[in-house]
């Protein structure tokens, strides 16, 4: 080998290792890997379609990139590493989300500062990240969605054949027509009593008044004869209490009575137990009626005749004299 072919390799060897030194350069000037920063971990459920290298942008402004994505243990869930310019501080009420540029274009992470009232977010600190809009989850949502209303209109169509064949018969609808004409004929008769009622107030309005009117004063008259009643019984309330006492007393009295007359004490008593002196009562009573009979026929000094003895003839036999 000849020096200038070994001088040849050797030169090529350096430049490609100085064109890969300034691509690795540029690399790190464009993720900020020469730049000081600090890292911050962000859990969500999915890593969506963000990769390593994705921006983090605060208000359109990248403030850092994506550094790494682990998977968490039993695989529900991800946790995503960034790495954020130190100039940049995070409050830790701010939001992290996953958007989209444009319909179809590359994700990245949104910083949206909120009131920024809590601290700044420390090295290594880790906070939430909301999923951003899923265009499959929501396809496939819609595909339920579709498949449920599918079947509410399948049912909608079932009920309405059931109610065509049903429900909506010539019969039924021959005898709701006829409903409808029987009310359509109750309304005309109601409107035409209501007519009647007002050519009847109409013709007697003068009597109704003078009706009303006599029932107003019938009223106040009912109100002041009501006045008149209470003034008289907060008047005489002490007599009429005494009156009711001494009603309670006599009833306390017919009771007591009453009782003894159940038990047989008394004339009352022995009449209503005693049969023999009930017998002779009577009597008693039958003779007064027979008694005043005759007084009221032939007077009170009316004495019955006594019947004549008859004598028996001297002998018998026809008599000399005829």
């Amino acid at each position: 080998m000849t020096k200038s072919r070994f001088a040849g390799r050797v030169g090529l060897f350096v430049a490609l290792a100085v064109i890969v030194l300034v691509g690795l350069v540029v690399v790190f000037t464009k993720s900020g890997g020469l730049k000081p920063h600090y890292e911050l971990r962000l859990r969500a459920e999915t890593v969506a379609n963000l990769k390593r290298g994705s921006l983090v942008l605060m208000a359109g402004v990248p403030i850092g990139s994506v550094s790494g994505i682990n998977l968490e243990p039993g695989g529900k869930g991800v946790l995503i590493h960034v790495r954020i310019n130190d100039r940049y501080k995070i409050h830790a009420d701010a939001q992290f989300r996953i958007e989209q540029l444009g319909f179809l274009g590359d994700q990245f992470i949104a910083v949206r500062p909120q009131a920024n009232t809590a601290p700044i977010l420390p090295p290594d600190a880790e906070v939430p990240l909301e999923q951003s809009f899923n265009i499959e989850e929501t396809v496939r949502s819609a595909t339920g969605l579709v498949d449920e209303v599918k079947g509410i209109v399948k049912s909608l169509n079932d009920l309405a054949v059931r109610l065509d064949q049903k429900v909506l018969t010539e019969r039924n609808l021959t005898n709701v027509n006829i409903t409808l004409n029987n009310l359509r004929i109750a309304s005309d008769k109601v409107i035409t009593m209501v007519d009647g009622i007002n050519a009847l107030v109409e013709t007697n309005s003068g009597s109704i008044s003078v009706s009303v009117s006599n029932l107003v004063q019938f009223s106040d008259r009912l109100n002041g004869a009501a006045t008149d009643f209470s003034q008289l019984v907060s008047t005489n309330r002490f007599e009429l209490t005494k009156a009711i006492n001494s009603l309670d007393n006599t009833a306390e009295v017919l009771e007591r009575l009453a009782y003894g007359v159940e038990e047989g004490r008394g004339l009352v008593g022995a009449l209503v137990k005693d049969d023999v002196l009930k017998a002779k009562i009577a009597n008693i009573a039958d003779n007064l009626q027979n008694v005043s009979s005759n007084i009221n026929r032939f007077g009170l000094l009316y004495k019955p005749k006594q019947p004549r003895q008859q004598q028996n003839p001297p002998y018998p036999g026809k008599s000399p004299i005829r």
